[in-house]
């Protein structure tokens, strides 16, 4: 009886240590305190937009901005609040993108299960890369999963989805494209009754917002939007599955799309809460381009499988980043910096592939086991 009263006072002060009242402001306080470290490219890339929205501008003209106009205009936003106080502005902007990892965290609790929620929300990808990157694909992704995972239940019931819910999916889109080839795998989807209609609206929003911009400041929208390429340095497909010599260009964008072409139609009778950890890892994976930012997508999948390979990538993650010179840099040394540099490390696609894989082969060993058993059984009983 005695132990029974310890576990539940326990439970209690974990439930209390669970409430939003404390998990906001704790996931808040670390990513400021990874925040203490200074900033990179991409702040100043905002700094450049804001100032450049300021004196009459677009985005794209900085040649730093390679985004729909949503978020480089909220930006601005967020500067006019702040007066042009880039400290308050940051202070501020780490505060959105803290809130999006939170609503993402009780996306996941809701749909999953809270440790799902608790591991993204503190993991170490997710604390840096908002805390001192200041990378936005958090925000994209809260409105995108909470969407997708909304339609799972229309879907289910066989019902229609309703077009609100693609519309916020549009919106996500419009913010960063992190989840463009997603409409891929609602395509392959059957269950989706009117995944044409989805399709049509989740490619509509992005174009419609562009389409302004793009009629008035058409050769940096194309340069900086439509024709950018990011690093280009497809790890999967030039470090491993040839040389690091090699340089992937056009190829490896095709590589891409047609490695989740394929994965879209393999998982098409999945449930979209199913397909959401599958999608979050492989479009890294098998992406063209890989940078420091993509790996908080992959944060997602990871939490959602929550197996010994994704300690493994959190853990390896983490470790790089404290010698990335391009994030925490805590320990300078150019060969551990080189070494860790996700731009050039080669096992963060094989990283990411083992956490599914790992779950599949222990799913397997697990059906293996049951059959011998079973026909063990079945043997005994005979004799």
């Amino acid at each position: 009886m005695k132990f029974l009263g310890e576990a539940s006072k326990l439970k209690a002060h974990v439930d209390r240590a669970s409430r939003p009242i404390v998990l906001f402001p704790l996931s808040f306080f670390l990513r400021l305190v990874a925040s203490s470290r200074g900033h990179n490219f991409d702040f100043q890339s905002y700094r450049l937009v804001v100032h450049a929205i300021s004196e009459g501008t677009f985005p794209w003209d900085t040649g730093r901005y390679n985004y729909g106009p949503l978020w480089g205009y909220f930006l601005w936003l967020i500067n006019s609040m702040t007066c042009n106080n880039s400290n308050l502005f940051r202070f501020i902007l780490i505060g959105i993108l803290t809130l999006a990892d939170y609503s993402i965290f009780l996306t996941l609790s809701k749909n999953y299960n809270r440790k799902v929620g608790l591991v993204f929300l503190f993991n170490p990808i997710s604390i840096i890369i908002t805390g001192y990157h200041n990378q936005f694909d958090n925000v994209a992704l809260a409105f995108g999963i909470w969407a997708i995972l909304k339609m799972d239940s229309h879907a289910q019931m066989s019902n229609k989805i309703p077009p609100m819910l693609a519309f916020v999916l549009g919106i996500s889109i419009s913010i960063k494209h992190d989840l463009l080839l997603f409409l891929l795998w609602i395509f392959f989807d059957r269950k989706v009754k009117n995944r044409l209609q989805i399709i049509f609206i989740g490619v509509s929003i992005p174009v419609l917002l562009i389409l302004p911009f793009l009629v008035l400041d058409k050769s940096s929208v194309v340069k900086y939007f439509f024709e950018y390429n990011s690093f280009n340095n497809a790890p999967l497909l030039k470090d491993i599955l040839f040389t690091s010599g090699w340089a992937p260009g056009k190829v490896g964008i095709i590589f891409f799309i047609v490695a989740l072409t394929i994965l879209a139609y393999l998982n098409r009778n999945q449930t979209m809460a199913k397909k959401i950890p599958m999608f979050t890892l492989v479009l890294v994976a098998f992406s063209s381009s890989i940078a420091n930012q993509y790996l908080a997508i992959s944060a997602i999948g990871a939490a959602i499988f929550a197996n010994a390979a994704s300690l493994i990538f959190f853990t390896y993650s983490a470790i790089a980043f404290l010698f990335n010179g391009d994030e925490l840099h805590l320990f300078e040394s150019s060969r551990l910096s080189k070494m860790f540099n996700v731009l050039h490390a080669r096992p963060y696609p094989l990283l990411i592939l083992l956490i599914p894989t790992y779950t599949g082969a222990t799913l397997f060993l697990k059906f293996l086991y049951s059959k011998r058993l079973s026909l063990f059984k079945h043997r005994t009983r005979r004799n």
